[in-house]
């Protein structure tokens, strides 16, 4: 709906104005700047950055963690994104090899 695309259009112009690259410091900037502009609502997220030699960095508000080379990278799930502000985010690392799947709620709930 339109609340949803809203609240998906303020956090997409947080990670515009980032100042990081620090997967869990992005993830903070975004809450924060969804929080402080009360929007309403809420949006999980998966934040991950990969190395040219193959390491992941990821940290999760509330998103399924992502797969990689086909296993279940274990990330800490944190708060999704909105709905307080002092939320923390922890960054998980791993190694890809071969690739690195991104999963939407929806494959969950399918």
């Amino acid at each position: 709906g339109l609340q949803a695309a809203m609240v998906v259009a303020l956090a997409l112009g947080a990670l515009r104005n980032r100042h990081s690259t620090s997967p869990a410091e992005l993830l903070s900037e975004m809450n924060r700047s969804l929080v402080r502009r009360k929007a309403g609502g809420f949006v999980t997220c998966v934040i991950a950055r990969l190395e040219p030699d193959g390491r992941l960095v990821a940290a999760s508000a509330g998103h399924p963690a992502p797969y990689v080379d086909g296993r279940e990278l274990a990330v800490t799930p944190g708060l999704p994104l909105g709905l307080a502000e002092d939320a923390s985010y922890e960054e998980s690392s791993g190694r890809a090899e071969t690739g690195i799947t991104l999963i939407s709620d929806g494959v969950v709930e399918a």
